[in-house]
């Protein structure tokens, strides 16, 4: 109960309404890379992140993926939620991107929180308005952003504070919605131009500064 009394997603939450989220979820270990759900999968709980990070993803029927966002221990995920509160399957793929320490707050608990608790809607709705800024983002990137603006955010924001990126060429394409071959000759370019080093199964960042200034340029046209 302690980890969740600290969980920095509910901020002015009461100590009364955090009790209550641990009394009413259960505890799990998920191991890096499983799957947490699948499309068309039931959602049966809403998920909270003790640690770790996990990806949702979205793969359209023609077989391509988008990552939608992430969710870092300290948050809630939303898209489980939102499958809760309309007892509908997942339309996205969960995924371990790390080790993942979570509570899972079934359906029922959810939905007497939601009617009972004006103070959990309220953190339901305000994370909800979150999520909802995150994927227009995603969607403006998409339309509007160059892939070379477009991966060099990406980057960026995988890398954190660190310089070396565990990725595959198709993860980064997966990233940015694009193919593998568009994502293999803009990694290219970014080493060609002394922006990144590129080996097998990984990224390293050589200039983050300048692949910084690229990512929030203003060159907003279209691919």
């Amino acid at each position: 109960m302690t980890r969740i009394l600290e969980f920095p997603d509910l901020p002015g939450v009461t100590v009364g309404l955090r009790q209550d989220l641990a009394k009413r979820s259960t505890q799990r270990h998920v191991p890096q890379e499983s799957p947490v759900f699948a499309p068309g999968a039931p959602v049966d709980a809403m998920l909270i992140l003790l640690s770790g990070t996990l990806r949702i993803e979205h793969v359209a029927q023609a077989g391509g993926e988008t990552v939608l966002y992430r969710v870092h221990g300290g948050e809630s995920c939303i898209l489980t939620a939102a499958c809760t509160l309309a007892d509908a399957a997942c339309a996205a793929t969960w995924i371990a991107e790390t080790d993942l320490d979570l509570m899972s707050l079934p359906i029922a608990a959810f939905n007497d929180l939601m009617a009972c608790s004006q103070e959990f809607r309220g953190l339901i709705f305000q994370t909800y308005a979150k999520r909802i800024t995150d994927l227009m983002q995603v969607v403006e990137a998409l339309a509007f952003r160059r892939t070379d603006i477009r991966l060099a955010g990406r980057l960026t924001d995988l890398a954190g504070s660190e310089v070396r990126i565990v990725a595959t060429q198709q993860q980064s394409a997966t990233e940015m919605d694009t193919s593998r071959d568009v994502a293999s000759r803009q990694l290219g370019e970014f080493q060609r131009r002394g922006l990144a080093q590129v080996g097998r199964g990984h990224v390293r960042l050589r200039d983050k500064k300048a692949l910084g200034e690229l990512a929030h340029s203003d060159r907003a046209t279209l691919v």
